[in-house]
């Protein structure tokens, strides 16, 4: 008597969360688990550096929509207009719209996708002081587009007389540090709006 083997497939997410989940979670872990350590260095830095700030805002953004095929242009180019419009109009900031517009644009050849893009702009003494991070999953299919994005950071003005210490990393460390810190925190709050445990 042989015995019966049920090969049951794992069902299919249904919601857009779960669709977005399962075709993008494995790359998103992989990338919080290689910045990590950069992100717990940083925080606790800036948890130093940010007693001596002046004003500043939070930027704390999230979107998840389901899109007709038809109208993902439209959706695209609408989303693009608010996405990090809180971080200024200096050149660290038109550097990560340019290269959100490009990553949209390459999103119409995908069937899925994640991604980041970041804003850095530190050491400016009196003036604005930007860490922004963006960071996206989209999946499609022959009818409709999936698409989740956070957007992550602050802007604040140091006070007078401060600056920025940067514990003795270099200005390339501290830029890739900082990077790393934001990035993470945008994935990992990527993963946590599409359900990730």
């Amino acid at each position: 008597m042989g015995a019966t083997q049920s090969a049951e497939k794992e069902p299919q997410p249904t919601t857009k969360e779960g669709i977005l989940l399962n075709a993008n979670k494995n790359a998103l872990n992989q990338c919080t688990m290689a910045l990590k350590a950069d992100h717990d260095e940083v925080q606790k830095w800036l948890n130093e550096v940010l007693a001596n700030s002046a004003q500043g805002c939070s930027l704390s953004e999230q979107t998840c929509d389901t899109i007709e095929y038809d109208q993902w242009e439209e959706y695209a180019e609408a989303i693009q207009e608010s996405i990090m419009s809180g971080v200024g109009t200096g050149a660290e900031a038109q550097k990560a719209k340019d290269k959100i517009a490009e990553t949209f644009k390459g999103m119409s050849h995908m069937v899925a996708a994640s991604g980041n893009v970041a804003v850095i702009d530190l050491n400016k003494p009196g003036g604005e002081q930007v860490i922004a991070g963006w960071a996206f999953a989209f999946a499609r299919d022959k009818d409709n587009v999936q698409f989740a994005s956070v957007e992550t950071g602050g802007v604040w003005k140091m006070q007078a007389g401060y600056q920025l210490q940067s514990k003795g990393w270099s200005d390339t460390q501290l830029q890739e540090k900082v990077r790393n810190y934001i990035t993470y925190n945008a994935f990992t709050e990527l993963l946590q709006q599409l359900g990730s445990s």
